[in-house]
């Protein structure tokens, strides 16, 4: 796989105007009226729910209670822990989940040989795109133990995200703090961490929507299973209830997909194309890989009926505006 650019710190600062592009048209609507949204439809925050180690209830329980509300988690299983049975990853896969990496034997990789981790790394992701067939691509990892190996750049060879587990809320487009991709945040949740409410979940949202920022709910054991701090199913409902109710204001989606959409806003030219009276606009990706980068973006368009959303694919089709 491509190795990836990874924003980081300096990075995001060096593309800071990755939402105002200067590239005006001679009449009409031009680059510079548009503003790509930070999150879809102009949204005010994002929340991911990812969920560690394959407990079987998550798949058996969330997975229908996800479906619900439409929304869609990300599962990050240990390869080994599946003892060959791959059923509940493909099931999940297909639903539109997604399936991440938790590596091979779920080790501490910052005690490993570059050898050895990068087996963990590289051949857990291998597994899971082979297992789920088609043109699967798995994107994402969450540390075990929340500890990354020695040398970050067997991450970046296999991943364009990685999960960490220390409660931050991660900002998104041209934020004072912005994302480090090797090192994206997570609320670690359960009987273990005293946090199995939903009021305990709508704490964070609140929190996460004051920033304007993203954040990724850590779950592991849901309900009374033999797994790691166990967290109610019911709870979990009702937080996706509360979300689905505020809608305009939180989009919910998978760690990849979030991860997806913050790299191809720092990294799309706008262009406009005006003839006829009418306006096309369409993005254009400078250095990111289109079979992975091919999540819509909403802009923002001022008309003379006010502001308009418009999602776009990046080097897709123009939309007449």
């Amino acid at each position: 796989m491509k190795t990836f650019k990874f924003l980081t710190l300096a990075g995001i600062a060096g593309l800071a105007s990755a939402c105002n592009f200067n590239a005006s048209s001679p009449d009409g609507l031009s680059a510079e009226d548009i503003t790509i949204c930070k999150w879809p439809q102009g949204r005010t925050a994002a929340i991911s729910y990812t969920f560690d180690d394959n407990c079987p209830n998550q798949f058996s329980t969330v997975v229908p209670i996800l479906n619900e509300f439409n929304m869609k988690g990300t599962f990050f299983p240990v390869i080994n822990w599946l003892n060959g049975n791959y059923d509940a990853i493909k099931s999940a896969a297909a639903q539109g989940h997604e399936i991440g990496s938790h590596t091979v034997s779920h080790p501490n990789l910052g005690e490993l040989s570059d050898i050895d981790a990068q087996h963990e790394l590289h051949d857990s992701r291998t597994t899971i795109e082979e297992v789920i067939g088609g043109n699967y691509k798995c994107i994402t990892i969450a540390y075990p133990f929340c500890i990354p190996p020695k040398n970050i750049q067997l991450v970046t060879d296999d991943y364009i995200v990685a999960r960490h587990c220390d409660g931050r809320i991660d900002m998104g487009l041209n934020d004072s703090i912005p994302i480090d991709f090797t090192n994206v945040s997570s609320h670690a949740l359960g009987s273990v961490f005293n946090s199995t409410t939903a009021e305990s979940l709508q704490t964070i949202f609140e929190n996460t929507r004051a920033k304007g920022g993203w954040s990724n709910l850590l779950f592991h054991e849901i309900d009374e299973g033999t797994g790691y701090s166990p967290f109610p199913s019911e709870e979990i409902r009702k937080s996706l209830q509360y979300l689905q109710d505020n809608s305009s204001v939180y989009w919910v989606a998978t760690m990849g997909d979030v991860a997806r959409y913050i790299y191809e806003c720092n990294d799309v030219k706008i262009k406009v194309c005006n003839a006829d009276g009418k306006a096309k606009v369409s993005l254009t990706l400078r250095s990111l890989d289109p079979e992975i980068f091919n999540l819509p973006l909403t802009i923002l368009i001022p008309t003379a009926d006010g502001p308009k959303y418009v999602d776009i694919i990046p080097n897709g089709e123009a939309v007449e505006i």
